[in-house]
């Protein structure tokens, strides 16, 4: 019999999760901390979650309050960007605190090298248990130096869908395709969802890895598409699914690449009740992702472990869910290349406080060392949000950037955004411009606008800065003479 998960219910659970830890709970682990043991990493990532989609970045509709709770209790950044809108490219920039050019990541069948040093290696160079808990997506299916990989894709012990496509074989089900129009609701119950699966597996580790410093990421496939409502989550939003502001100017200034992605996936053939409808159905699954990680953060409280762990909230990249016209991400605007990020640690860090100063998830792997009292590995291309975060820099003169290389096109492409202006730049197109400042929909394209060829050839110049584009470019070759 399937549980039914009332609005009602999903707010009663999640507020759960964001109650302090029981007292003998404290207690049984204050000697632990005074014996100065390293601060643990919870890692929480989602698959394509736009950072316009939780309540606590402002959206009306959208229910999130376990990640509401999070940035109470840290910090908010609201112009946080990934490396790569594409799964593999981002993932592996985030654990190897490089750009996705550094390390050969140009789309998702690219692996990394045996060779190349990530977080899990840095932290169990310390003495941590690293943990890798659901998606990573490490197309060799190798470990990359976690330690502990029970539950997850390729390289896990347990693969995360087994219990959800055991189910659907054992009724002769099958799930809907990728595409809007085909957005529904779930016929099986949320225990056999992969990310119910590994939520539990996280309680698991936490349990039993709780007596030494732990790293462990938790890797949600969801909200990634297909476009289907969780069992128990539909109804918090039935008839909710509103249509995104697209101009006729939105989609004259869409570049090739969007121009031929759209075409590819029929994207302009959405009727608006099918638009309403994925929409409808993507938050359902923002808020089923939201009440799991309440879970986590409800085990983390019982073992008295919350203020002695580092959280993090992140996505690998976004969703455009229907901006400027457009589905799934491979684009910088920032829906597509935007990523919520949400850092909460009190004993260190500020509480309740928005960060506007552009950063990426490249950054996340010295900034987690710095918290944890590390030295900071020489080689990473990311910086320490650290300074940022305790005032010690105002982050006016930040700056990050983001490639793409895959499909449709396949051209290079690399933005910069920098306190004020977004630069995307291509190497077969037109270059897009766009003043963060009085135009966050990004409706005007100012690259052609006289009155900004100066900042243009500032940022260009700044793009190109050793942005090795022509290794991608030897990949293509590599691979048609393959």
């Amino acid at each position: 019999m399937q549980r039914k998960m009332t609005r009602r219910k999903f707010i009663g659970a999640a507020g759960v999760g964001l109650a302090g830890a029981s007292l003998s709970g404290r207690e049984a682990h204050a000697q632990r901390r005074r014996e100065g043991r390293p601060p643990n990493v919870l890692f929480l990532m989602t698959d394509e979650h736009s950072p316009h989609y939780l309540s606590c970045y402002g959206h009306p509709i959208v229910q999130t309050p376990v990640l509401d709770g999070l940035a109470r209790r840290g910090v908010r950044f609201t112009s946080a960007y990934c490396q790569n809108p594409i799964c593999v490219p981002s993932r592996l920039s985030l654990i190897t605190g490089k750009h996705p050019y550094e390390v050969g990541a140009w789309n998702n069948s690219c692996a990394l090298d045996d060779d190349e040093p990530t977080i899990a290696h840095a932290l169990n160079e310390q003495g941590y248990v690293t943990g890798a808990l659901g998606k990573m997506h490490h197309v060799d299916g190798k470990r990359h130096g976690f330690q502990v990989r029970t539950i997850g894709d390729k390289g896990a012990d347990h693969q995360y869908r087994k219990a959800l496509n055991e189910y659907l074989e054992a009724h002769n089900m099958k799930r809907a395709g990728r595409h809007p129009n085909e957005a529904c609701d779930a016929a099986w119950p949320a225990e056999v969802e992969p990310e119910y699966v590994v939520a539990e597996q996280a309680v698991k580790f936490l349990d039993e890895h709780r007596d030494k410093p732990f790293c462990v990421w938790v890797s949600f496939p969801k909200p990634h598409f297909p476009f289907i409502a969780p069992t128990g989550f539909a109804d918090m939003y039935r008839g909710k699914g509103d249509l995104p502001r697209v101009t006729e100017q939105m989609i004259r200034n869409l570049p090739k690449h969007s121009v031929e992605y759209r075409k590819k996936y029929k994207m302009g053939e959405l009727t608006p009740s099918q638009i309403r409808l994925a929409r409808e159905k993507y938050y359902s699954m923002v808020s089923f992702v939201d009440m799991l990680y309440g879970k986590v953060l409800d085990k983390l409280d019982e073992l008295g472990l919350r203020d002695d762990t580092i959280i993090v909230y992140t996505s690998d990249h976004g969703e455009m869910l229907g901006e400027h016209g457009l589905w799934y991400k491979n684009c910088m605007f920032e829906s597509g290349a935007g990523i919520p990020m949400i850092i909460s640690f009190p004993k260190r860090l500020p509480q309740g406080i928005t960060m506007d100063a552009p950063v990426g998830n490249i950054d996340l792997f010295p900034t987690l060392m710095e918290l944890a009292g590390h030295k900071i590995p020489d080689a990473l291309s990311g910086s320490s949000l650290v300074p940022l975060m305790t005032g010690k820099d105002d982050g006016s003169e930040r700056v990050t950037f983001a490639d793409y290389y895959a499909h449709p096109l396949q051209i290079p492409q690399r933005m910069i955004r920098t306190a004020r202006w977004k630069y995307w730049h291509f190497i077969g197109d037109e270059p897009h411009l766009y003043d963060m400042a009085n135009d966050l929909e990004e409706e005007r394209n100012l690259a052609a606008d006289a009155k900004h060829k100066d900042v243009v050839a500032e940022l260009r110049e700044r793009v190109l800065d050793g942005w090795d584009y022509q290794a991608f470019q030897e990949y293509q070759k590599s691979r048609r003479k393959g």
